[in-house]
C-alpha cells in the first residue's frame, strides 16, 4: 500500500515537473528576453536560451514517458543542482544591490532553501524509480 502510494506521488511529481518543464522551454523559445537578467553577463545569453530549451525539454520528455521517469528524476535533480549556483548568485546581487532578479532578500533566499527541497524530491523520486527497477530485474 505505501509502495502504491510512492510510485503515485512520483507519477504525479514526474506529470507535474514535466508539464512546468515544457511550459518553460515554450517561454525560452517565444519569449527569452524576461530570462536574460538571470544569466550572469559571462555566459553568452544565446548558449543560455539554447541550453535551457533543451535541458527543459529532456527533462520534461523523460519525465512524462513512465519508461523513463527514473532518468527523468535522474537528469532533473543534475539540472537542478546546476541551477543552484544562479540562485546563490541572485542573493549575493539583492545582499549587493546588483539589479538582482529577486529585488527581496527574503524572497530570494526562500527562493534559495526551496531549490534544495526540489533538489530532494529529484533524488527522492529517482529512488522510488530505482526500486522499482531493482524489484521488476529480480
Amino acid at each position: 500500500m505505501i509502495k502504491n502510494n510512492k510510485k503515485r506521488a512520483v507519477n504525479i511529481l514526474s506529470i507535474f515537473f514535466g508539464v512546468i518543464f515544457l511550459m518553460a522551454a515554450t517561454n525560452h523559445v517565444v519569449n527569452p528576453t524576461i530570462y536574460n537578467p538571470m544569466i550572469p553577463h559571462f555566459i553568452p545569453t544565446l548558449f543560455a536560451h539554447i541550453f535551457a530549451v533543451l535541458a527543459e525539454v529532456l527533462v520534461a520528455v523523460l519525465l512524462l514517458l513512465p519508461k523513463t521517469r527514473k532518468h527523468g528524476a535522474a537528469v532533473f535533480t543534475v539540472l537542478m543542482i546546476i541551477f543552484l549556483p544562479l540562485h546563490i548568485w541572485d542573493v549575493f546581487r539583492v545582499e549587493n544591490h546588483g539589479n538582482p532578479l529577486i529585488k527581496n532578500m527574503t524572497v530570494a533566499v526562500i527562493r534559495f532553501v526551496i531549490q534544495f527541497f526540489v533538489i530532494g524530491l529529484g533524488i527522492w523520486m529517482f529512488k522510488i524509480k530505482k526500486e522499482k527497477s531493482a524489484i521488476i530485474s529480480i
